[in-house]
């Protein structure tokens, strides 16, 4: 689910994002699970070919969503409340969510209008803002989240528009056989085969380019987080959203 992400030349994604934890500090559910992140992914690095490189990985990606989870409560958005974030599962809806908010904010724009998402200092925080070159001119939207997207006129056209990115999105996601709550679970209990049974049915990352996906997820999921935080208030795109697929994923 990557987002184009410009950050300063010769930085390490991760450790520049996960840099930013001090702002957080006010949070400690926040400052503790963006820096769980770059710990998770750390450890991975260090035993790629393991059973234990892919659970790391997949923490990393728990503890993206936790931070997620955990901005989308600051900000009053009206998603279940579950105090501290435990479940794998439920941890793994707000992996799912971060899809859905991707998709509709991101993929489904034409290149020409995607733009890069700048993430940037001011002071402790992260400033985030997507910039779209038009000609020789930049085009800046200092929040993304505000854009609308509509299928016809007026807020009927809006909502077919929701519907129509979460259903395509979801119908994408979950396999053959699988309902959205079996693949949800799937996913939860591949941490398990990590770490019991035959060693040699362990579940393992096959090559680098498998740290490289849980990287970009997590960017991808850390930047959308910055984003709600950096927020004024809700935005009425993410109301929708988050209205609409909350029938669909936490029941």
């Amino acid at each position: 689910m990557p987002i184009t992400i410009e950050v300063p030349r010769d930085v390490d994604i991760i450790e520049y994002l996960v840099g930013f934890a001090p702002a957080f500090a006010e949070d400690e559910d926040m400052r503790a699970a963006l820096l769980g992140v770059g710990d998770s992914l750390r450890q991975a690095a260090l035993i790629l070919p393991e059973p234990l490189g892919l659970f790391a990985c997949m923490t990393a990606e728990e503890e993206a969503a936790t931070f997620l989870y955990n901005a989308l409560v600051a900000k009053g958005y009206g998603v279940p409340r579950y105090g501290k974030l435990y479940s794998h599962v439920e941890k793994i809806k707000y992996v799912v969510l971060a899809k859905v908010l991707h998709d509709y904010f991101f993929s489904r724009v034409p290149a020409e209008l995607a733009g890069v998402v700048v993430v940037e200092r001011d002071g402790v925080r992260p400033k985030t803002s997507r910039r779209v070159a038009i000609g020789d001119f930049f085009m800046v939207e200092e929040n993304p989240l505000e854009a609308i997207a509509t299928i016809g006129d007026g807020e009927t056209g809006h909502d077919k528009a929701v519907e129509a990115v979460v259903n395509e999105v979801l119908d994408d996601l979950v396999p053959n056989g699988f309902t959205l709550k079996s693949y949800i679970k799937k996913l939860s209990n591949k941490r398990n085969r990590c770490i019991y049974g035959d060693p040699l049915k362990k579940l393992r990352l096959s090559s680098e380019d498998g740290i490289e996906h849980f990287k970009s997820n997590c960017v991808s999921i850390i930047v959308l987080g910055f984003m709600i935080s950096n927020s004024k208030g809700r935005t009425v795109s993410m109301e929708k959203l988050i209205a609409y697929i909350s029938g669909k994923i936490f029941l």
